[in-house]
């Protein structure tokens, strides 16, 4: 039985404006504008979550707009950030980013100990 190619492989065999669709999730991208939403959908499926680890890497505590688009909840408000929308959610955070979370909470919570004090 063949072994099925690791997520990071297969998304180097993935044509480049597909590639570039997931990244940038920008609707200019040709993928995008072929109203295929299937193939759209089926990819993000297939690539999301690397897609999303990568983009989180560069960027904590931000989403690429794919993301935003087809995987987050709903119940953002209106005046809500994506940064306050996330740390609402900590199911949707990656485990190094509720950790840093958790650190900046807590120097946060020093300095508004000894700013009172």
């Amino acid at each position: 039985m063949t072994q099925k190619r690791p997520v990071r492989r297969r998304l180097a065999l993935v044509p480049f404006v597909y590639r570039k669709w997931l990244l940038c999730g920008r609707p200019f991208c040709f993928i995008f504008l072929s109203q295929e939403g299937k193939r759209c959908r089926s990819l993000w499926k297939a690539f999301g979550e690397i897609v999303c680890e990568r983009h989180a890497r560069r960027r904590p505590f931000h989403r690429p707009a794919n993301w935003w688009r087809f995987d987050a909840p709903r119940d953002r408000g209106p005046h809500e950030t994506k940064f306050d929308f996330l740390a609402r959610h900590e199911e949707l955070l990656f485990a190094w980013e509720k950790r840093v979370l958790a650190r900046q909470t807590q120097r946060l919570d020093q300095l508004t100990r000894f700013i009172d004090d």
